[in-house]
């Protein structure tokens, strides 16, 4: 699990433990005393059910910690109706340990997790001071790269979410006048999926990540041979190449620099969807969440590579690459029509 989920999992487990006061149900059924506010039996329903409620919500890392800490009886409805009848099944120790358990969720497990946050993770945004000794607000935008539970991720996965990032924000930069901040990396975690704490200018990040989550809703069901030419559509839709269009007007860059960013924008996109990243918005409850389709994407890419590649391939891919981003433009405002590498049939030299 990651941090932040195991944070989340404690509050989300204490409140629910909290609310419905189970630990003081569990201690009066123990020491064998009737509660002087109410029945038993009205008290015990009342704290099963609100229970419950919490428990709709719980996700996998909120039942794990139930695990470890011995308390998947109070979802089960027999422990409960024992509980009322005072069977002999829920021995004096079983109501002991899950005690014991309630308490160290709701009182000791706060002081281990505040270990576990860093001074990074207390806000969304930061104030840093910059080379030039100004302070800038720096906001946190966090990318998530989609795996398999504690698998091991390719160094290029890694080494290329964060290019693209790169690329992304350094395009953006063009649409926001102020003064910005370089774009850095935070905090690092992994547990189920691996997660970067990307930190840059407020209103650039801001547009990085909605752009993100409107290219994603518009191509996330595009096959990848046409996945750069639906970007660079979803690009005019989502008014990114609009507003690049009226800085080229303004004259504040030439019409090549604003095709060459355009390019780059199109690129980055279409690299963070092909190592599996994406961020909270593009995973937000939807008919279809990022984290899913883009690891079933992750899967049929390994197997497809899984066989020897000849590094012959390899240039000539690279080779091919640079020269879309760096290809000149017509002179009649019209961009040529790119070709990707997979439109090329690369021959590979027979086994001497």
């Amino acid at each position: 699990m990651r941090r932040d989920r195991i944070i989340e999992a404690i509050n989300q487990l204490r409140e629910a433990l909290i609310d419905s006061q189970i630990r003081d149900i569990i201690r009066t059924q123990r020491m064998s005393q009737a509660s002087e506010n109410g029945s038993t039996t009205q008290k015990l329903l009342m704290a099963y059910s609100v229970f419950s409620q919490h428990h709709i919500n719980f996700k996998e890392e909120e039942k794990h910690i139930m695990t470890l800490f011995g308390l998947n009886h109070l979802i089960n409805v027999n422990f409960w109706s024992n509980l009322l009848e005072n069977s002999d099944s829920v021995s004096q120790k079983m109501l002991s340990d899950i005690e014991v358990g309630i308490y160290n969720v709701i009182y000791v497990m706060p002081k281990i997790k505040d270990l576990l946050v860093s001074q990074n993770e207390q806000s969304s945004s930061l104030l840093i001071k910059s080379e030039d000794g100004v302070e800038r607000s720096v906001q946190k935008l966090q990318v998530f790269v989609a795996e398999n539970q504690d698998s091991l991720t390719d160094t290029a996965i890694i080494s290329n979410v964060i290019r693209a990032m790169e690329e992304l924000y350094e395009s953006f930069c063009y649409l926001h006048s102020n003064a910005y901040a370089a774009l850095s990396i935070g905090d690092l975690d992994s547990g189920g999926v691996k997660s970067f704490d990307f930190y840059g200018t407020q209103g650039v990040i801001d547009d990085i990540n909605t752009t993100l989550s409107d290219i994603w809703h518009r191509v996330k069901h595009v096959s990848e041979d046409a996945m750069r030419y639906q970007i660079e559509l979803a690009l005019v839709a989502a008014d990114f190449t609009p507003r690049i269009t009226d800085i080229q007007k303004n004259g504040a860059i030439s019409e090549e620099e604003g095709q060459r960013i355009i390019r780059l924008v199109s690129r980055g996109i279409e690299t963070l969807l092909q190592n599996g990243a994406y961020t909270q918005a593009m995973d937000n409850v939807q008919e279809d969440r990022a984290s899913a389709l883009l690891l079933q994407r992750q899967s049929t890419v390994l197997e497809i590579d899984s066989g020897p590649k000849n590094s012959l391939t390899s240039e000539l891919k690279g080779a091919i690459n640079e020269m879309l981003i760096s290809s000149p433009q017509t002179g009649n405002n019209e961009t040529v029509s790119q070709p990707k590498f997979t439109d090329f049939q690369v021959i590979e030299p027979a086994a001497e």
